[in-house]
């Protein structure tokens, strides 16, 4: 990638968007030439994370921050000391960003994205790298959370964008019930035979490839990933603005599914009263199990025992039978899990946050049982 960063300067939002845009905007020509050659295309990536404080600007403190505290790991060590990180304020919104690596002589390019709420990080880096880098940075900063999508927040994100035909999709399948694992990549796989592996396989997609029209020529070609990712490989030469429209669009359909999901409005309050007290406001996040014909194991001792007692990360007590009061050591925060059949309910405390309620679904999902499906419930009510 090869941003001129002072060309940038003070520019507004959409025209540095734009200048990204450019580097994945390509002719027919210029794409056939690709594939006869066989040349890597350049793809237009974008992270999304929830911002709980991070300030543009302030990136050398926070690296610094994190090498002077006592609770860093090694692995974040390690991070902070292999590479190097310089940040330019390109206007109030936005950040240009370098992430050095002397031990290869390499920098990697970024464009950081502030809305207050949620941190987008664009790039034109191969990802093997952004993996080493800018990934691990979101992943270090404590003020930032990358996103996590369900299987039906893909899906409503790509049929909710005009003129789009799925193209392609990477599909999943695994349960705590059963040893059966399946992982289908369908290159040029259609909607119909999307259906037909979720019928024969249970997999369900955790990425989708996208072609979008534009009056009518195919404009784009995209892809969202649960991971809070997503990329853009292709923009038609001369459907430039399209892209932009597409990449806005994707931004604020993750934003409002991630607050959909895991946003915490209302946590229990207790308030007294004359005769005692109550309890007031809740939210639950439910995982319900989406697949018929599994057998009818509850997953109580199974959760027990592959996630609660596997992962460090949680202490646990049981209240009763199939209700557990959990403890996140990584982020200091409790919740209570109560199982209801073969479903999943996850409480939240007075000092849960979304950051512990999407990684907890983000485990279950990825290593428990991909049929869940995500449902949240929070209103302000007294008991």
């Amino acid at each position: 990638m090869n941003i001129d960063n002072h060309a940038l300067k003070d520019k507004d939002t959409e025209e540095i968007v734009s200048v990204l845009i450019d580097h994945v905007s390509k002719s027919d020509e210029e794409v056939q030439r690709e594939r006869e050659e066989g040349s890597r295309t350049t793809e237009l990536k974008v992270f999304v994370a929830e911002n709980k404080g991070f300030e543009l600007g302030t990136l050398s403190q926070e690296i610094q921050k994190l090498a002077e505290s006592e609770d860093t790991t090694k692995h974040v060590d390690s991070f902070i000391t292999e590479h190097n990180f310089v940040e330019e304020r390109l206007n109030k919104k936005v950040s240009y960003v370098e992430i050095h690596t002397p031990n290869y002589e390499r920098t990697d390019q970024f464009v950081f994205l502030d809305n207050a709420d949620y941190l987008k990080v664009l790039t034109a880096e191969r990802r093997d790298w952004t993996k080493k880098t800018v990934e691990n940075l979101l992943r270090y900063v404590p003020d930032l959370d990358r996103l996590f999508l369900s299987s039906e927040d893909l899906r409503d994100i790509v049929t909710g964008l005009p003129k789009t035909t799925i193209s392609g999709f990477t599909a999943k399948y695994h349960s705590y019930h059963t040893d059966k694992r399946v992982t289908i990549q369908f290159h040029g796989g259609t909607e119909s035979d999307l259906q037909k592996v979720e019928e024969v396989f249970g997999a369900r997609p955790t990425r989708l490839e996208f072609d979008q029209a534009n009056s009518p020529t195919k404009a784009i070609h995209s892809s969202v990933d649960r991971q809070g990712y997503f990329k853009l490989t292709r923009v038609r030469r001369g459907s430039e603005q399209k892209g932009v429209e597409t990449l806005q669009q994707i931004f604020h359909d993750y934003e409002e599914h991630d607050r959909e999901h895991f946003e915490v409005e209302f946590t229990p309050r207790r308030i007294p009263l004359k005769s005692g007290f109550t309890i007031e406001g809740f939210t639950t996040l439910q995982l319900i199990e989406k697949e018929e014909d599994g057998d009818d194991k509850t997953p109580s001792e199974k959760l027990k025992g592959e996630i609660l007692e596997r992962k460090r990360r949680y202490d646990y007590t049981v209240w009763e039978p199939g209700n557990y009061l959990v403890f996140d050591k990584e982020h200091n925060e409790p919740f209570e899990i109560g199982i209801e059949d073969r479903d999943l309910v996850v409480y939240a405390k007075p000092a849960t946050t979304s950051v512990t309620l999407r990684d907890f679904c983000n485990l279950i999902l990825e290593e428990f049982n991909s049929t869940y499906g995500v449902e949240k419930t929070s209103n302000l009510l007294r008991a």
